[in-house]
């Protein structure tokens, strides 16, 4: 059982994103919907490697899917204007 639970939080731990971060989804496929590319996204669960990529569960106001690690850009902080 140690052995399975030694892999698993190494696995988890090759993620990029935290959960609670904002996100750009940028999916591959040209067909994608872009009204979801343009919407803030934002990370709710870590999901196991696919194919050697990690993937996460994410949501918007609208709907909430899987995405792999590719897919994703990372929000950048808005600067605080004085």
């Amino acid at each position: 059982m140690a052995v399975i639970r030694a892999v698993k939080v190494r696995a988890m731990a090759d993620h990029k994103f935290k959960i609670g971060q904002m996100v750009f989804f940028r999916p591959k496929l040209r067909q994608a919907n872009t009204r979801a590319n343009s919407h803030p996204h934002q990370i709710t669960r870590r999901l196991p490697m696919l194919n050697g990529e990690p993937c996460y569960r994410i949501k918007s106001s609208e709907r909430e899917f899987a995405a792999r690690e590719s897919e994703l850009r990372p929000m950048k902080p808005f600067a605080a204007r004085y």
